[in-house]
């Protein structure tokens, strides 16, 4: 039981230390979600939850990847 949820905060915790450092990129570059959103054709939504780790996206993690290294 303690392992099970030892996980889940190591991911929970995953998440949103990746979250915290594509919005740093993001800002870094000076680009908005918007932006990325329009590029890709997506919802902000989309981007939103994506980079918080809610739901995945392989077209917004390559774009990620691609444009910010992460």
């Amino acid at each position: 039981m303690i392992i099970q949820k030892n996980k889940l905060q190591n991911e929970f915790l995953r998440k949103v230390k990746r979250g915290a450092d594509i919005k740093y990129r993001l800002k870094l570059a000076g680009l908005t979600q918007k932006m990325i959103a329009d590029e890709l054709n997506v919802t902000e939504s989309c981007i939103s939850r994506v980079i918080s780790g809610i739901a995945t996206s392989q077209r917004v993690d390559n774009w990620l990847k691609e444009n910010l290294g992460v």
